[in-house]
């Protein structure tokens, strides 16, 4: 920190108020502590204070007083590599803004200067409002922001007001006339309104505690401009790392505090002792609490100083996580980083198949030997609305017939592909509908034999033909062999939807499949183990992503058994539920809504209740038991159905939540021919089934583009 700045007297003119609300109990909402008057005190640091009486403490250095800290370290005191990071910070309440309470802010700071710890200083628009009508208070957090604190934000948001008896500050995104009708009048605007006046401040806001995240109505209030958070109260909040969540449409990187009262005596400061180096230590106090207890914050800081003297592990909240951030982007990660603690992907399908001139037409699907074609600026919006990842859902390189031979045509196109894929600065992963013994029919058009196809162009042998499946082995280890150093290529997922358990047996009930089919060729189980084996002959590094039977629903993904190969991914494709996210038109059902979801010929609640425990619960079920990664490589639904932009919010708000990767089903080709046939999924086009031009925006393409603009690593970077 800068040395200290002090403030002349035009400061005592000035008056401001800050209090604490986003984690702590209704009792703060004024300034009674009941119970609170024991200040965390520290272990003993010597008596005395000043220099010369023998004891490094205080504010004392081995600058300031070398006589007594000959080694430059206040005793007694750990190393900073010994020691956790730690932040202070301090939230102004809505009720404090007042001459009395920005005094004792001024004093606050003024103290922390003395001991070298940096403030975070989070501010409601009533104090921001209060300063920014004052030159003299306008000028103290200029000075303040000089010496090395920082200015953030804090929120009292309306839903958990309520919820715990606090006092709401005014400002919502919940429309004025869905709050209660006694709170009406208390209405002070939307968020925008509020960041509109802390932006007024000095200095930038990053930072800052606005409100509980466990509140859907609340979570949308979030400013995404706030692209760091704290939160917590007790004692055991105080240790924490960075996390990366979403709250409404915001990513946002959190760390955890404690509040300083009524931490009992030397709690906190024996924390602190027993901390590991890489956590961080975060600390919260209230003006009202320092008005009532100076004591406590002082013993704090001094112990802080008698610990780091030097103060190289004492930031602000944005200081540190900025090189948090830093770090965790560094490019230097492989590409497995991109599948753990994430999610890191995402991003949206693309769909391939062999053009078949004498059924598809003369330019249906392109005048290639695969369609329908991509061109650049297909891939350059993708990723301009805010995509990093594509799934390439593409034909494998080997031949569908005997003799399993490399195709050279869809090997170009492969490449052409990853090459526009690159030049829009996106990550890739090479997902194979088709290979040895498997066409695209059985796939993606099973119930279209005989119409608009023959059935002649049906070929699933794979699932009763050894050399078949053999040969899929050798086309992944040829595959890994040409794409292992290829930086975007972050996947290898080996077959989209394996699905034997309907086209040869019609058996969709998990039980009764592998207790009468396992371990033979129709059991995906004993093939895919030696795919992987044969694919880490040729590459020990990129990521392996596997999906179940039954189409690689999330139902069948408890079937999936392991590998053992540290470095596999288990996916699912979530359509659930069917008779939602395919509706033909006119849609019954809605979202949230009713429908049978379980068959049982009556209703249900559809809603994200629902989502969260039958698909997402099998998720974390699955990663938990097998400490893997799980991911999300299709999902979607058609564009018209009601409440697709609620569903999909909901849906992508949980992969967030559950840190898992996704890809949309599907980014379209803009290729012309197509557009009218094939777009019941192309969200581009928007809800109305008889639109099949771009539109300019939808409520579901807002939401995408949302989340996908949450990306904060790229190939490029």
């Amino acid at each position: 920190m800068k040395n200290k700045i002090f403030l002349i007297s035009f400061l005592l003119l000035v008056t401001l108020g800050c209090r604490v609300g986003d984690s702590a109990p209704a009792a703060a909402d004024g300034p009674t502590v009941e119970g609170w008057d024991r200040a965390p005190t520290a272990p003993a640091l010597g008596e005395g204070g000043h220099c010369g009486d023998g004891v490094c403490s205080g504010p004392e250095t081995a600058q300031s007083c070398p006589q007594d800290c000959p080694t430059g370290e206040a005793s007694p005191s750990q190393t900073s590599a010994t020691i956790p990071s730690s932040v202070f910070v301090v939230h102004c309440e809505p009720t404090t803004a007042n001459e009395h309470s920005w005094i004792k802010l001024i004093e606050l700071v003024d103290l922390a200067d003395t001991y070298n710890v940096p403030l975070s200083i989070d501010f409601t628009a009533q104090w921001a409002e209060m300063i920014s009508r004052d030159m003299f208070k306008t000028k103290a957090v200029e000075s303040w922001l000089e010496n090395g604190h920082e200015i953030g934000g804090h929120h009292h948001a309306y839903w958990a007001t309520k919820e715990r008896g606090a006092t709401w500050d005014g400002y919502t995104n919940t429309p004025k006339g869905e709050l209660d009708s006694k709170d009406q009048g208390k209405y002070l605007g939307s968020m925008e309104d509020y960041m509109e006046i802390l932006n007024a401040l000095p200095g930038e806001r990053t930072s800052g505690c606005l409100g509980s995240t466990d509140t859907p109505q609340d979570k949308k209030d979030w400013p995404c401009q706030i692209i760091y958070g704290t939160v917590g109260h007790s004692l055991e909040d105080a240790v924490s790392q960075p996390h990366q969540t979403t709250i409404g449409a915001c990513r946002v990187t959190q760390i955890g505090h404690a509040l300083i009262m009524p931490q009992e005596g030397g709690a906190l400061a024996e924390l602190y002792a027993n901390t590991d180096s890489d956590a961080i230590f975060g600390v919260v106090g209230h003006v009202f609490n320092y008005d009532e207890l100076p004591a406590a914050f002082e013993e704090w800081f001094k112990f802080l100083h008698a610990q780091d003297p030097d103060g190289e592990r004492r930031f602000t909240v944005t200081e540190l996580l900025d090189g948090w951030v830093e770090n965790a982007s560094d490019p230097s990660f492989d590409k497995w980083s991109l599948w753990v603690g994430g999610p890191h992907l995402r991003g949206a399908n693309i769909y391939q198949r062999r053009v078949y001139p004498e059924i598809d037409g003369a330019d249906f699907m392109g005048n290639d030997p695969l369609g329908p074609p991509y061109t650049q600026s297909d891939f350059d919006t993708l990723s301009a609305w805010g995509a990093n990842y594509v799934n390439i859902s593409h034909p494998g390189l080997f031949s569908e017939e005997p003799p399993y031979a490399l195709d050279e045509d869809v090997q170009a196109n492969l490449d052409k592909l990853l090459g526009m894929i690159e030049k829009a600065d996106m990550f890739a992963v090479i997902s194979f509908r088709t290979g040895p013994g498997r066409s695209e029919f059985g796939l993606c058009c099973l119930e279209d034999a005989g119409d608009w196809y023959d059935e002649s162009y049906l070929n699933d042998e794979v699932w009763r033909d050894e050399e078949a499946q053999a040969a899929w082995a050798e086309m992944w280890q040829y595959t890994a062999e040409r794409y292992r150093d290829n930086s975007i290529v972050v996947g290898y997922d080996l077959m989209v939807e394996p699905n034997s358990n309907e086209i040869w047996l019609d058996e969709w009930n998990q039980e009764v499949f592998y207790e009468q089919y396992g371990g033979t060729l129709y059991d995906w189980n004993q093939l895919y183990p030696r795919i992987t084996q044969a694919i880490r002959e040729a590459d020990t590094e990129t990521p392996i992503l596997i999906g179940g039977m039954g189409y690689s629903a999330v139902s069948w993904m408890p079937y999936l058994e392991p590998t053992g190969d540290p470095r596999t991914v288990y996916t699912a494709h979530q359509y659930a539920p069917h008779g939602y996210t395919h509706q033909e038109i006119p849609a019954e059902y809605e979202y949230p809504g009713e429908m049978d979801l379980d068959w049982d010929g009556e209703d249900d609640i559809f809603d994200r209740a629902w989502l969260e425990g039958e698909v997402f619960a099998v998720l974390e079920d699955f990663a938990v038991q097998h400490q893997t990664p799980v991911a999300v490589n299709e999902f979607g639904l058609v564009r018209w159905v009601p409440g697709a932009a609620e569903f999909m919010d909901d849906q992508m708000a949980l992969f967030e939540e559950y840190g898992i990767n996704y890809a949309l089903w599907q980014w379209e080709s803009s290729w012309p021919p197509i557009q009218e046939e094939i777009d019941a999924f192309n969200f581009r086009h928007g809800p109305d089934s008889d639109n099949h031009e771009d539109v300019a925006s939808s409520p579901l393409i807002e939401v995408i583009k949302s989340y996908w603009g949450l990306n904060m690593v790229r190939p490029g970077d």
